[in-house]
């Protein structure tokens, strides 16, 4: 496959102390990447710190990546010393912090807020993106210097529509692992795995994850059907058709929704709960963004807001950069 053939390269880069860019669509598995790199390195033993640089806004951004004296707290850079710093979203870092990070790499060492003295620190850095970096530089963005110093190696992971042959293998995989809990174990009958061959999955591995963990808590026999998969499949509605505000997912025309009957309470606050924590994780990782939540979810923006009305979660602004 396109990714063990990534893999392999990335297993031979992993020796060394080389840093790296990987660069995808949200939901590709670039941090899946950055974890084989380090788990495939002399560093392996050592921790692996993630770094969300979209996070929060800039003055607690740099207290968490380079720490504060005052209160003798370290930095996540500090504390992946020996390991592996990995920056995701490194294309939201704000200039001020490319500076102060362009000093750490130049340097091996850090300073704590607040403070004038140095701390040596050894670490290999990962940076992830899905943008096109050369262009954050040519449009004053992104700090060339930095760039340089980051892009030691990189790999661009494809999307999953352009991976065709990896779905099944990950979405059996995806189900064994939610069944596995629960006592139970799936097939996909032939109209699910064609529907799961022939769907864009604009939201790539994390919509086919969320895609498979839900198909788990619908069905009812040892069958996972297309309907459990594609229950809220845009593609689906006809061109041009409203999104309906209803306080419960629309079935797809032709299915019939699951009764009460069918689908106990519990299983049903339990659906509930799962989409509601996916939906606070996206919003997390996207600093309050919608649009690109949605992105992340695999699903559209309108379905986004419905959820967040359904769910009775504020409407987020997006937060600093």
């Amino acid at each position: 496959s396109q990714l063990a053939a990534l893999e392999q390269s990335a297993a031979r880069i992993a020796i060394g102390k080389l840093a790296v860019i990987v660069v995808g669509e949200h939901g590709v598995g670039k941090e899946r990447f950055a974890e084989r790199i380090h788990e495939m390195s002399p560093r392996r033993g050592s921790a692996f710190v993630r770094i969300n640089c979209a996070a929060i806004s800039e003055p607690l951004l740099e207290a968490e990546m380079f720490g504060v004296e005052q209160h003798n707290k370290p930095g996540l850079l500090e504390l992946a010393d020996g390991g592996t710093a990995f920056l995701s979203e490194v294309d939201q870092l704000p200039q001020g912090l490319q500076q102060k990070l362009l000093r750490v790499l130049e340097d091996a060492s850090i300073r704590r807020t607040g403070s004038t003295r140095g701390r040596p620190i050894d670490v290999r850095y990962i940076a992830s993106t899905d943008k096109d970096l050369n262009s954050e530089v040519e449009a004053s963005r992104f700090r060339r210097d930095l760039y340089f110093r980051l892009a030691g190696a990189s790999f661009t992971i494809p999307p999953l529509r352009d991976r065709r042959d990896e779905i099944l293998p990950l979405a059996e995989q995806f189900v064994a692992s939610a069944a596995g809990p629960l006592g139970r174990a799936f097939l996909f009958t032939e109209e699910a795995k064609q529907w799961l061959s022939s769907h864009a999955f604009p939201g790539n591995i994390r919509e086919l994850r969320n895609a498979c963990e839900r198909a788990v808590l619908l069905a009812t026999g040892a069958m996972i059907e297309e309907h459990h998969l594609s229950i809220d499949d845009p593609a689906r509605r006809q061109s041009g058709q409203r999104f309906r505000s209803s306080p419960t997912i629309p079935p797809p025309p032709g299915i019939m929704a699951p009764t009460a009957a069918d689908m106990p309470s519990q299983v049903r606050a339990t659906v509930a709960e799962l989409e509601k924590q996916r939906i606070l994780e996206a919003l997390e990782r996207c600093a309050g963004n919608q649009t690109r939540a949605a992105e992340m979810l695999g699903i559209s923006r309108r379905t986004l807001i419905n959820r967040l009305d359904e769910y009775g979660i504020a409407r987020p602004r997006k937060r600093e950069e």
